[in-house]
């Protein structure tokens, strides 16, 4: 269990739980910890819903890692208070539901996010089309009904059944019906476009 007096640490820049048994919820106490940069509780029994409290680590927080737990419930919106800080965010695996958050799209210099294997449903949001930095982008084995915005076509390509930027961008995603990757369609750049023309 988390300690609710750790919220109390209120200069406290970094927390790394990972691989640990820890159970329970996230206390809303840390919220208070408005130093936060890197935050790691991956691969514990978390449970319960993420605190909108979290969100109050806005500006400052750059690594968010939370993959593989047991929580519930959706993204919250005040998420998006992370801003342009915010580098790389995993969720994979959580059992989140609802849909991505238009507010995602204030995470302009995020360079890698990771919702796969969730149950997030709806579109990709066409605020993602704001993350310029992306490298790399995880959303297999969710709910979603496979559209794809057309601001979102221009950035991705597939690469081992993930969306990713390469070093030059896709000119066009392609629909296929194969199973278990982004809910029951998979988006893949058609191989005849895989590189703009100079």
């Amino acid at each position: 269990t988390i300690p609710t007096e750790v919220g109390l640490l209120t200069k406290l820049e970094e927390i790394n739980l990972g691989h640990n048994h820890m159970l329970r919820l996230i206390p809303t106490e840390l919220g208070n910890l408005t130093n936060m940069r890197s935050f790691n509780f991956e691969v514990n029994r978390l449970s319960g819903t993420l605190p909108t409290e979290l969100g109050m680590w806005s500006n400052q927080l750059q690594y968010f890692y939370l993959g593989e737990n047991l929580m519930d419930g959706t993204i919250p919106t005040e998420f998006g208070n992370f801003g342009s800080s915010l580098l790389e965010l995993r969720f994979n695996d959580i059992g989140i539901t609802g849909t991505i958050p238009t507010e995602f799209g204030n995470f302009k210099n995020m360079e890698r996010l990771d919702l796969n294997e969730n149950k997030l449903g709806g579109t990709i949001v066409s605020e993602l089309g704001r993350m310029t930095n992306l490298e790399y982008l995880n959303l297999n084995q969710n709910n979603n009904d496979g559209s794809s915005p057309d601001s979102t076509k221009p950035m991705f390509v597939e690469r081992n059944g993930s969306l990713s930027p390469g070093g030059r961008m896709a000119r066009e995603l392609e629909m296929d019906s194969s199973p278990n990757r982004y809910g029951d369609q998979n988006l893949q750049m058609n191989s005849q476009n895989s590189e703009l023309e100079d």
